[in-house]
């Protein structure tokens, strides 16, 4: 054979080998999701399909999640580097010791409403009366709420993951995302209105946020740092992009279908930009808006720990370039 051809087999081996080489440089980390994969992760998931992990020497494995999923607690002990939370979640966490840190944010507007029937009487909040109110126990808003409003005559029932009852009484109302319960209730043909949590009553935690561990960030400040960064570019993409994600997050969980999903990217966007002068800066969080939510759920008694330090349960500083 000729010398030229060997020459050509050399440095494809060679090429090979860097190649190999480089895909085990990767970092290795989990991201554990607080539910199944919905659309409010599709950013992440965009940043995986997308190759921004990958580019930033990130080899990222997403856990889906479910009811009770302890996904604070496995970040906290060191089980996953990663893990998909909310800001009231974050402190509830930090009041228990567990050293958790928010490090982006992507849904700077909660999406927990109050869904009720079109025709019902009540326009806001405090006219919730004399009727069943749907609703978890044990989330902070559910808290809030009781807390806030008078809700005389109303029959509190626990929340089951449906809106089974929700459709069958019309004197009724139910927690909600604005980007899930609404949808699934116009297509069995209920049509509803929806009043946010954040509007009626100013209770608006940050959503889907990323977090890690503050014993994780002081040792791998860069892997937080390209984590950061990439599920940045995910999202950005994501609201712009969206469909390649839908199908996969589809083909992963069928109980999402390619409509839901798209409704849901639809209700993000407001979500996601709100107050932002620039959609550059997706991710950043506010001191201001930690420190309210602290001080709303110290009025509402939720929190075991009078002193949290606000400084130590969120940084920007790893969204900056």
């Amino acid at each position: 054979m000729s010398k030229i051809y060997w020459l050509l087999v050399l440095f494809f081996l060679a090429t090979c080998g860097c190649e190999k080489q480089q895909q085990n440089n990767l970092t290795k980390v989990d991201l554990y999701l607080n539910w199944f994969p919905e659309a409010e992760h599709g950013g992440f998931y965009t940043a995986l399909l997308s190759g921004y992990y990958k580019k930033e020497g990130l080899d990222v494995n997403i856990v889906p999640g479910g009811p009770g999923t302890p996904v604070l607690q496995q970040v906290a002990r060191g089980n996953a580097a990663f893990g998909i939370s909310n800001a009231d979640r974050v402190l509830l966490a930090r009041s228990q010791e567990a050293q958790i840190v928010a490090v982006m944010a992507p849904i700077r507007k909660s999406p927990r409403s109050i869904m009720l029937h079109k025709s019902s009487r009540i326009q806001k909040l405090e006219d919730i009366r004399d009727m069943t109110l749907i609703m978890s126990a044990s989330a902070s808003f559910s808290h809030y709420v009781k807390y806030k409003l008078p809700l005389t005559g109303v029959k509190i029932v626990p929340y089951t993951g449906n809106i089974t009852s929700f459709l069958r009484d019309k004197n009724s109302a139910q927690q909600a995302y604005i980007f899930s319960e609404p949808f699934i209730a116009k297509s069995k043909g209920v049509e509803v209105k929806n009043i946010l949590v954040a509007d009626a009553l100013g209770f608006n935690p940050y959503t889907s946020i990323l977090v890690t561990s503050q014993q994780y960030a002081q040792k791998n400040s860069a892997v937080v740092k390209k984590m950061a960064i990439a599920s940045r570019k995910g999202w950005l993409k994501y609201l712009q992009s969206p469909q390649k994600t839908n199908e996969y997050i589809h083909s992963i969980n069928r109980e999402m279908s390619m409509e839901i999903l798209q409704y849901g990217v639809e209700q993000l966007q407001p979500l996601v930009f709100s107050g932002l002068e620039k959609r550059e800066t997706l991710g950043v969080m506010e001191k201001e808006r930690w420190q309210a939510l602290l001080q709303q759920m110290h009025a509402a008694k939720m929190l075991k720990k009078e002193n949290i330090d606000i400084e130590q349960v969120f940084s920007n500083r790893y969204l900056q370039k």
